[in-house]
Order: C-alpha cells, then sequence, then structure tokens
C-alpha cells in the first residue's frame, strides 16, 4: 500500500466518524482524490501525505485548478503527515486561495500554526 493509498484511507475514515460520506475517486482521473458530503455540502479534497513532517509548501498544479472549474469554492486540502502516529491539517478553500503563489509551477505556501492540527489515531 502506497503512503497517499494509506492517508486516502484514513481520510475516508475520518470523513466517515464525523458524519460525512466519503467516496474515493483517486484512480478516476479526477481533480481531487475524495468526495464528501454531507447534507447539502459537497468537498472536493485532494489528500497529500508524507512519512514524517509536514513541508511548508504544497504542490498545485495549473491543470488542477483548471480541473475543478465551478467546484473550486468546494476544494480541500487534507494533508496527512507523520504516518507512524498520523496526524492531519485540513486546508479550506479560502486559506488556500489566501495563500496561492506563483512561481514557475504553483504551490500554496501557508503557517502551519494557524491550521489546527488532528490526531487520526
Amino acid at each position: 500500500m502506497t503512503i497517499e493509498d494509506k492517508a486516502i484511507k484514513l481520510i475516508l475514515e475520518y470523513e466517515l466518524k464525523n458524519g460525512w460520506e466519503a467516496e474515493d475517486v483517486h484512480r478516476k482521473g479526477l481533480p481531487y482524490d475524495i468526495v464528501s458530503k454531507k447534507g447539502n455540502e459537497v468537498r472536493f479534497i485532494e489528500v497529500k501525505a508524507t512519512k514524517g513532517k509536514m513541508r511548508p509548501y504544497i504542490e498545485v498544479s495549473e491543470a488542477l485548478l483548471r480541473g475543478l472549474g465551478k467546484y473550486i469554492g468546494n476544494y480541500y486540502v487534507y494533508y496527512v503527515y507523520n504516518l507512524g502516529k498520523p496526524k492531519l491539517r485540513i486546508i479550506d478553500p479560502d486559506t488556500l486561495f489566501k495563500n496561492l503563489r506563483t512561481w514557475v509551477k504553483l504551490y500554496f505556501r501557508f503557517s502551519q500554526a494557524k491550521i489546527p492540527e488532528i490526531e487520526l489515531v
């Protein structure tokens, strides 16, 4: 099982535990990994994962942003790190797009202190 597969499994369990109906779509060629629904609310979740420490940035491709189209306001990044004792940071659309910086590639840079850390186990 890859790091991404482990992280997606953890997020599916997390969403279910928090009252969301989550579907794994990461092998369907969509610009997100999970679709999660609760009532009328829908989240399109990109899962990022690292075995160790959380990096201070994530890469977001221009193609991904274009592919989101009208769903861009419902795009979340769930960052799972420290997979030995997994932790999660949820980056909501407002935080994500307020901190977008353009270089040769598109990256999202954030202050870890401003995003709550959630224990997954």
